[in-house]
């Protein structure tokens, strides 16, 4: 960047950094009516010491001093119009600049920190580009609201759907827990029915245990008796 833009580029962020004191700084322009005016008082009192050192006659002199007013009173009365002129383009150049500028800003605004709400158009208030900007983006704003309508229109099915398929989890979810309770509970019969068997055979085996030291101590050494027929009336028995 070069010099002259850095200056420039300083002087707009320090003096005309707003649309409406760019717009005002062509009140500078009145500077060149106000050099006029110093200009013609200046001449104004160079032809009077020049009167007065060529000894001219009180008529003339009087007739050149009325002329001078005149032209004076004329000037006068042009810079004043002219003031008003620059001040009324002024401030009609802020209404058809800064007002449809200021009206986007909002917008915009609008759309952001409401996450964007499309609903406000923008009101063209004059016939030039600004108009054509302003429709441009009511035509944009007009399409998004169809879009996210439609968005809406096809989320609604879908939001549908999936409040379904959340009920249908939340139920397989629920399935799953009562079967998980039934595996658990067979698991602890299973585990009973086995602590029962083995406490049974355990049993079994102290019964057996005990059988076999009876027989013995009964003299049968095989633990088992053996019981005949009596062949007669009489009742035997043998081992």
């Amino acid at each position: 960047m070069g010099t002259f833009a850095k200056l420039y580029d300083w002087c707009e962020r320090t003096f005309w950094h707003t649309l409406g004191r760019k717009l005002a700084s062509l009140l500078a322009l009145y500077a060149v009516n106000l050099g006029y005016l110093y200009l013609y008082f200046e001449q104004k009192a160079t032809i009077a010491q020049a009167l007065a050192e060529g000894q001219a006659s009180a008529e003339l002199a009087t007739r050149i001093n009325a002329s001078l007013d005149g032209g004076l009173t004329a000037m006068l009365v042009l810079s004043l119009f002219g003031l008003a002129w620059l001040v009324g383009q002024i401030l009609y150049l802020r209404h058809l600049i800064i007002k449809p500028v200021r009206s986007m800003i909002t917008a915009l605004d609008e759309i952001g920190e409401e996450g964007g709400d499309f609903s406000q158009n923008l009101q063209p208030s004059s016939h030039d580009e600004f108009r054509e900007l302003a429709e441009s983006y009511n035509r944009f704003a007009g399409n998004m609201r169809e879009i996210i309508s439609d968005i809406r229109r096809m989320t609604i099915p879908i939001a549908r759907e999936a409040l379904l398929v959340k009920t249908r989890i939340a139920d397989t979810g629920q399935s799953a827990r009562q079967q998980v309770d039934m595996t658990d509970t067979v698991f602890s019969a299973s585990t009973e029915a086995t602590t029962a068997i083995s406490e049974v055979s355990r049993s079994t085996q102290i019964i057996s245990d005990s059988t076999s030291a009876i027989s013995r101590m009964r003299g049968f050494p095989c633990g088992k008796c053996r019981i005949s027929r009596p062949r007669s009336t009489r009742s035997a028995k043998r081992c």
